[in-house]
């Protein structure tokens, strides 16, 4: 099958912003960084969550009920995108996600053509959450495209906030590199993630 260039495999799967914003320095994250708050968002559904971005990265709205908005732009050199889901649920949810186990948040998170490679249950502030990780192998244009993501999902009172950070391109290998050179940026995403209810 015949692959094509990476330049089309990023405008066929993220629009992703192509200016190289400035590499964001683990210790200066707060500094190189600004914030988006979901306050008076229709699809936040009444949850205040603020999370930080690079400067000069693209603010995007998405197209999908649940996701708040992608932000799209460079790091180390990869095309990358970070985003804010949100999901309202009933009262009991933190009780739900505290009882679920492993197995289930990766029967919860499975979706067409997802391989969950990693699950790991912890508690962020006293809430229950989960960090996974996702590859994804599919067909955009008749060219095989490799995803991977992170998610950080967080039950806070009656709503499941998820932050998702992630790139796209053309081989397995690829894929994997890339990741691992924005894993710091991942961390310092979900490390800035603030649900003030």
């Amino acid at each position: 099958m015949e692959k094509a260039p990476f330049h089309v495999i990023v405008c066929l799967v993220f629009p992703l912003a192509m200016a190289h914003a400035q590499a964001v320095d683990k210790l200066n994250f707060q500094a190189l960084t600004q914030t988006f708050d979901s306050s008076g968002d229709t699809k936040a559904q009444g949850a205040r969550v603020t999370v930080r971005y690079p400067v000069g990265w693209k603010a995007q709205e998405s197209a999908r009920p649940k996701t708040i908005r992608n932000f799209l732009g460079d790091y180390a050199g990869v095309p990358a995108t970070l985003s804010l889901a949100i999901e309202a649920h009933g009262e009991g949810l933190e009780g739900t996600c505290a009882q679920a186990s492993r197995e289930d948040w990766i029967v919860g998170s499975v979706a067409p053509n997802w391989t969950i490679t990693k699950a790991h249950l912890f508690s962020r502030n006293g809430k229950p959450a989960v960090k996974i990780e996702i590859m994804q192998v599919s067909k955009v244009g008749g060219f095989v495209i490799h995803s991977q993501m992170q998610t950080m999902s967080v039950c806070h009172e009656r709503y499941m906030v998820k932050a998702i950070c992630g790139t796209s391109t053309v081989t397995a290998e690829l894929v994997k590199s890339s990741m691992q050179k924005i894993a710091p940026l991942c961390q310092k995403y979900f490390e800035y993630l603030t649900i003030n209810g």
